[in-house]
């Protein structure tokens, strides 16, 4: 079964609607919700949804391997998220920066 993680920063409309997209499909589940600002809507959003989520600071992710190892512990299969412009962005099994 797909298990998505969903990064966000602001309201989390998009993952509202990606969570209503796939309320009906038991194949996909939406695991964890990402965000970067302690302040964003989408931390409220996601505990109505019931979705765990957590927030990272800048150091955690540029410094270290922080949103990786959670991750990879929560996600078993990531090849690609997008963002809003529509760009996918590659998840990397392997740490690609910082030290653990």
């Amino acid at each position: 079964m797909p298990r998505l993680a969903l990064f966000a920063s602001g309201n989390g409309s998009n993952i509202q609607r990606i969570a209503d997209y796939f309320s009906g499909d038991h194949h996909v589940t939406i695991d964890l919700i990402l965000t970067n600002n302690p302040q964003a809507y989408v931390i409220e959003r996601a505990t109505n949804l019931k979705i765990p989520s957590v927030v990272f600071n800048r150091k955690e992710f540029y410094e270290s391997n922080y949103v990786l190892d959670i991750l990879t512990v929560r996600i078993s299969a990531i090849s690609y998220l997008q963002d809003s412009s529509g760009s996918s962005l590659e998840i990397y099994s392997q740490p690609t920066r910082g030290k653990s």
